[in-house]
C-alpha cells in the first residue's frame, strides 16, 4: 500500500500513519478543497452559468441566433437572458462574440484553465 492511501495522523502528540481501511473505521472523510477542478466541467446535467454573457430578454432570439451562425452549440439564453453553458470549448469561443455584441469589450473568464484557449 503506497503513502498516498495513507494518512498521518497525531494521538496524543504521537504521530500515526492509517490506512485506508482503517481511515474508514474510523469514520475519517477524504477532505476536499471545493474548488471546481478540470474534471468538473459542464454538461448538460450541469450546466454552468454566466452572468457576465447574460442579456436583456428581448435580445435572446439574436444571441441564439448569433451563436447557431457561428456554429457554436453549449451556450444558450433562456427566455429570462440568463446564459447557459454546457460546454466549455463553447464558452470559450463565444465569448469574444458576445463581448462584441453587448460592447463590454473584452470578456475575461475567471474559471477558465489552459486548455480553454
Amino acid at each position: 500500500m503506497g503513502s498516498a492511501t495513507k494518512k498521518l495522523v497525531y494521538v496524543g502528540g504521537e504521530p500515526h500513519w492509517l490506512s485506508a481501511e482503517e481511515q474508514e473505521a474510523l469514520g475519517i472523510i477524504p477532505r476536499r478543497s471545493g474548488l471546481p477542478g478540470i474534471a468538473s466541467g459542464y454538461s448538460e446535467g450541469k450546466p454552468g452559468k454566466s452572468l457576465s454573457m447574460s442579456c436583456h430578454p428581448s435580445q435572446v432570439k439574436l444571441m441564439n441566433d448569433t451563436m447557431a451562425d457561428h456554429g457554436i452549440s453549449g451556450v444558450e439564453w433562456d427566455k429570462r437572458g440568463k446564459c447557459r453553458i454546457t460546454s466549455r470549448r463553447a464558452r470559450a469561443r463565444a465569448m469574444p462574440i458576445v463581448g462584441n455584441m453587448l460592447r463590454l469589450g473584452r470578456l475575461h473568464d475567471e474559471d477558465g484553465c489552459y486548455g480553454d484557449g
